[in-house]
């Protein structure tokens, strides 16, 4: 909305020139239920859509978006909606939701005031209910804490945030409904993280909640909705799920990130920190099976848009809604159920967190782990110990202001006695009295400031830390474990642990019906007792940082793709269905890579370009020179020099069918070069702004001689390169554009840079010297600094990358149409060891090593994230500053080596005196730099795989090499190695995937496997040491059986069976095998684990199960057309989809992510690394700011 139409608007309402028609009254009487009218198959749907409307007076269409939202609301039975803030807009939904059937309303007024007076009621919290049901009671209570009212531009004070509570009455029964809106994030684009200053406010609103809805709620069912203004893994969330025991009902049914805001769909809210803050959270109370009771039966993310008069289309509101389904009804029979049937039910895994896919099943909320008084308990304290930290925290910081305030208000009365004695004594200027005044207005309002509002704000936070160090919960019995072992199989083979997110059932859980063997039943259905406890080490306390990238570019292939990063390392990556790194070469921190680095005697280097025919490089430099140098004999030869333009130059282009090259220099100015003799044929001067140089970042020449230039001004400019004449100019981006790329073709051209959306521009084909701009994707949150496109026929790909440290890929033929994919910049390769024995963990970074002894394991599960509990013993720094290329801990501690691209390094540890590295003397063949190390399970000796390929093993004992293993003439770079827990076995994987394993004890090499279809990840020996387990970038992994020399008799049975969550997930980056359960393997990716049951009976009793569905399945489908018959063949497909998805023998855990380390510490220890996302955006740069309309 405009300033007019807003300045319009409030002069219509304050003189009362258009009046508001009051919406009819909601209905007092009740309806008279009737069972045809409320119930299908004896069953009752209740839909529940949850939405923030953004009404915000001054938000753009918002009048219009208010009659769409009443437009489309028709399907639901309860609509909870946010942010109506004024009358009008409310009286137009009220009336038109009146319309359809919504006879009972209530708003939610008890607002503070709005500074402006535009009429009684004007505004309120923003919280209307809509309901097709009677509101049997409505009550409201007011957060403590709510913002801060001399923030007139934060209007969260204004709305009084706080909590309703309605009790619908339906035909079901009576429900409870609460309606909430946290406080806003006023956060640089609304990211979580630090500078976020609300955040203690909206926990301590969290809290308040919870113990709101814990005191309040008397119904069988509830159901919480509203926006949180928060994403879904923060404490504010845990805190309501937690100490209320809700669900949230998007999760339950889906495995997506569910976002509802700045989603790229939505033109509003695009641009900002994309994230889901909108819920519906729900608790179901315990009850018999065979009792009608709720279920949740559909929950998915509600998006509407509307197309205004001029044809353009809109979403509803800045935010998409989220909405639920619950139906009540007897509780149906889950597949598990049927496996299982009444009298079987025992206590499930933990891992899975549930038996069966089907979130609401019966069996499952009967059996499920979360709701054990011990893990209540719990979860309950450690979220309760956070929040307090957080209250206290935002109370430190209000104490602080308030402090502020008061030193303000005294110097301010300081500064009104010295005016009086100035104006007494010296001058009598009337201005004194107008400076006194001044002065004595701000002192008393920085002291209602500080004894008023913040003085409020600050006894609030001691009120509600001191309720949460006093809030009591039941305590846990002895027996009671937060994290039990799963109960195991007749060959204790079903090893788990309890998860979040998607718990792929399997065993008894994915047995859909009775198995025709016994022997099969009794291979799947878990034994009645429960192993012991499992101790979960879930360390968040590693701080991974890394780094930006500076500069990529594709092979003539277009298979291969370079990336250079801030701190010298060059990645190789892999293109193809499957990203993946294939190897690292390290470089030093001191020489950072951009382009490529050289001497050019010229001083420093700004750009780099090589001609068409890769003959000659040319670099431009700080003296405002180009310099020529020739490759001869894989070096570089210097040439010649051009005459220098007097200012720096920052970028070059040659163009393809001639001797002519372009530069562009700090000062504006394109130049015009003859190669051949250096030169300056003609120059362009580029437009200057407001007295500031265009610095021209970028340049580009196309096949006719067109020049394309990107300037510091944000504007993309096509010219004659022939007459130096200006052809065409866009200005899509409003920041310095640092990169350009263009196809083989010459027909598309992308651009980006500090505005970080990549553009495309088209040839435009009537025109052959016209261009258009195309589309435009924004998948970064900072600058980019480098594009890439591989000029592959099948399917060329554009690359973008920058200060976000992300890999980002586009469709470069279908720009326009596929999303962006990003490829995370989590730890690709192992930078994490674990010393079992001394409870020890090391972590790698660029150019340091830092050794962290964990805690003790507590009884019940440990969630591990604070540092406080974890102690860091020693950071051992390289001294030649080079960056770490590979890194090993021996098992016993004793030792750690690692390896820069100079040199292995080996130090010793005296776990006597607190862990003191020392550095110890490899035999010099053995210092080579390495790709891979690896200590024996003795720790009695070290395996070097080192740049030249070759193998050496080190006897630490007596420090010299046992054996070096020479490399093959075509052999690639190692980059895995394992050793068998006997040490007989080595194996090794290189960059071509070729799979070899060395005796030890003979010191020969044994064999080469045959190789995997996909290049390997990692690879691992099962604690036996008779197979070999090599994970893909395909996301499967193949299993050798060592003896025979191939696939082992498991896998070439069950290869074809691995269920689709398995294999359509990311790539698998390690392994590691329970050691409580040899036959239990543990895969993990960057955000699943999963666990793979290679015990022979469970997939003998898989393969029986899924062969007795398909049985069953063809006979319901010759029984006849009667509605049991179809009925039956219905279930029977159902039931063998999901045999065939999950086979017996695999489960899948999302709660821990994004993974970069998992293994056990004992047998009944389990250590899993994370490396939170938010924590690496939260220590970036500031990004350039946009200016959003309407905001």
């Amino acid at each position: 909305m405009g300033v007019y139409s807003t300045v319009e608007r409030f002069f219509r309402e304050v003189l009362d020139l258009e009046p508001i028609p009051e919406p009819p009254a909601p209905r007092s009487e009740w309806p008279m239920w009737s069972s045809e009218e409320t119930r299908e198959n004896n069953e009752f749907k209740l839909r529940i859509l949850s939405l923030n409307a953004w009404g915000i007076p001054t938000a753009p269409k918002c009048t219009e978006r208010a009659a769409e939202i009443a437009s489309a609301i028709e399907n639901y039975e309860i609509v909870v909606l946010q942010e109506i803030w004024h009358r009008r807009e409310r009286s137009l939904i009220i009336s038109r939701a009146y319309d359809i059937g919504f006879h009972y309303y209530h708003y939610f007024h008890p607002a503070v005031g709005f500074p402006l007076p535009m009429g009684p009621d004007s505004f309120g919290t923003g919280l209307l209910v809509l309901s097709k049901f009677p509101l049997v009671n409505v009550t409201y209570h007011s957060f403590s804490l709510s913002g801060r009212p001399y923030a007139l531009h934060e209007a969260d004070f204004v709305a009084n945030k706080g909590i309703g509570l309605l009790r619908v009455q339906t035909p079901a029964g009576q429900v409870d409904l609460f309606v909430t809106h946290l406080l806003a994030n006023y956060n640089h684009l609304g990211k979580p993280g630090p500078g976020d200053r609300y955040l203690s406010h909206r926990t301590s609103q969290a809290y308040e909640l919870a113990q709101f809805i814990n005191a309040t709620s008397k119904s069988n069912f509830a159901v919480v909705c509203g926006d949180f203004n928060s994403p879904s893994d923060c404490l504010v969330l845990r805190i309501t799920r937690d100490v209320c025991q809700l669900r949230d009902a998007f999760t339950d049914m889906n495995s997506s990130d569910g976002l509802t805001f700045a989603t790229e769909d939505n033109k509003f809210s695009h641009g900002e920190h994309p994230m889901r803050m909108d819920y519906i959270l729900y608790k179901v109370s315990k009850q018999s099976s065979k009792s009608p009771r709720w279920q949740l039966t559909k929950s998915n993310v509600y998006k509407q848009f509307f197309t205004d008069d001029k044809g353009e289309k809109f979403p509803i509101s800045d935010h998409f809604g989220v909405f639920a389904e619950f139906t009540f009804g007897t509780t149906r029979r889950r597949p598990c159920e049927q496996a299982f049937g009444e009298a079987s039910k025992e206590k499930m895994s933990p891992l899975s967190k549930r038996a069966c896919q089907t979130t609401t099943c019966a069996h499952c909320d009967e059996l499920e782990p979360q709701t054990t008084p011990a893990e209540n308990t719990v979860n309950c304290i450690q979220c309760l110990e956070e929040v307090q930290k957080s209250l206290l925290s935002g109370r430190q910081d209000a104490m602080e202001r308030r402090a502020g305030h008061l030193r303000r208000s005294a110097i301010s009365f300081l500064a009104v006695l010295a005016s009086l004695v100035l104006r007494l004594l010296l001058l009598e200027s009337n201005l004194f009295w107008v400076l006194i005044l001044v002065l004595t207005l701000h002192a008393v309002l920085e002291y209602i400031l500080s004894f008023y509002f913040v003085t409020l704000e600050c006894s609030s936070f001691t009120e509600l830390s001191n309720q949460t160090r006093n809030t009591k919960q039941a305590p846990a019995r002895d027996n009671d474990t937060a994290m039990a072992r799963p109960a195991t199989t007749t060959n204790g083979a079903n090893a788990a642990f309890n998860g979040n997110g998607n718990g792929s059932g399997n065993g008894a859980a994915s047995k859909k019906r009775k198995v025709s063997t016994d022997e099969a039943a009794h291979a799947v259905v878990p034994a009645a007792a429960a192993a012991a406890a499992l101790h979960v080490h879930r360390c968040r306390f590693i701080e991974w940082m890394p780094e930006a990238i500076h500069a990529m570019g594709f092979n003539a292939a277009g298979d291969q793709l370079a990336v250079a990063r801030g701190n010298g390392d060059l990645e190789i990556w892999s293109v193809d269905r499957k990203w993946h790194l294939k190897y690292v070469i390290s470089g030093s921190a001191k020489s950072k890579i951009s382009a490529h680095v050289t001497d050019s005697n010229g001083g420093p280097i700004w750009c780099m370009e090589i001609n068409n025919a890769a003959e000659s490089l040319a670099v431009g430099c700080e003296d405002g020179r180009i310099r020529i140098f020739s490759f001869e004999h894989d070096d570089l030869y210097f040439r010649k020099g051009f005459v220098t333009t007097g200012r720096r130059i920052v970028s070059l282009a040659w163009h393809a069918g001639s001797n002519r090259m372009f530069s562009g220099s700090e000062d504006g100015i394109i130049h015009c070069w003859n190669a051949l003799n250096g030169r300056n044929e003609s120059r362009i001067t580029l437009e200057s702004l407001a007295k500031q140089k265009c610095i021209v970042w970028s340049l580009l020449v196309l096949d006719d001689l067109t020049i394309v230039s990107g300037d510091s001004h944000g504007n993309l400019s096509l010219w004659n390169g022939r007459t130096g004449t200006l052809v065409q100019k866009f200005s899509h981006l409003t920041a310095d554009i640092l990169a350009l790329c263009v196809d083989k073709a010459n027909t598309t051209l992308f651009a980006s840079g500090v505005d970080n959306q990549v553009v495309e521009l088209r040839r435009v084909a009537d025109h052959e010297s016209s261009w258009a701009y195309s589309y435009s994707h924004r998948a970064h949150s900072h600058d980019v600094r480098a594009l890439a496109l591989s000029n592959a026929a099948q399917r060329p790909v554009l690359v973008s990358g920058g200060v976000d440290t992300q890999l980002v890929w586009y469709r470069a033929d279908s720009f326009n149409v596929h999303r962006p994919t990003k490829i995370a910049s989590m730890p690709h390769r192992k930078t994490v060891s674990l010393a079992s024995e001394q409870r020890v963990l090391l972590v790698q970074k660029s150019t340091s090593l830092d050794l962290w002894r964990l805690a003790p394991a507590a009884h019940g599960a440990t969630d591990s994230n604070d540092q406080a509990q974890h102690k860091l013993l020693v950071e051992i720094q390289m001294s030649d500053a080079f960056n770490l290329a590979c890194s090993a801990l021996a098992p016993n501690g004793a030792f750690v080596a690692c390896s820069t691209a100079k040199e292995v390094k080996l130090f010793s540890l005296d776990t006597a005196a607190g862990f003191l590295p020392s550095k110890l003397s490899l035999p010099a063949a053995a210092t080579e730099s390495a790709r891979a190390l690896a200590f024996s399970p003795d720790s009695t000796r070290l395996v070097i795989a080192s740049e030249s390929h070759k193998i050496r093993v080190i006897d630490l004992k007596r420090m010299e090499v046992l054996k070096t293993f020479d490399a093959a003439a075509d052999a690639a770079p190692i980059v895995s190695l394992s050793i068998s827990v006997d040490g007989q076995w080595l194996g090794t994987g290189d960059a071509h995937n070729t799979i070899s394993i060395y005796n030890l004890d003979s010191m020969q090499l044994y064999c080469h496997l045959p190789r995997p279809s996909e290049m390997h990840t990692s690879i691992g020996f099962n604690p036996s040491g008779k197979l070999l387990v090599v994970t893909l970038v395909s996301n499967s992994f193949v299993c050798y059986d060592i003896e025979n020399k191939g696939l082992s008799a498991w896998y070439r049975r069950n290869h074809q069976n691995f269920p689709k969550e398995l294999v359509e997930g990311r790539n698998i980056k390690g392994m590691t095998f329970d050691p409580a359960h040899p036959d239990v393997l543990y895969l993990y990716s960057q955000s699943s684990l999963y666990q793979i049951n290679m015990n022979e009976a469970a997939a003998e009793a898989a393969a029986a199960v899924a062969i007795d569905a398909a049985r069953q399945a063809r006979k319901a489908r010759h029984r006849g057309a009667s509605v049991a018959s179809e009925s039956d063949a219905k279930t029977a497909t159902e039931d063998d989809t999901l045999v065939n998805e999950h086979n017996g023998f695999c489960r899948v855990i999302n709660r821990y992510r994004p993974l970069s380390f998992v293994d056990f510490l004992a047998e009944n220890e389990l250590i899993v690394v994370e490396t939170p996302w938010l924590k690496v955006l939260s220590r970036l740069p500031g990004a350039l700011q946009r200016h959003k309309y309407g905001k």
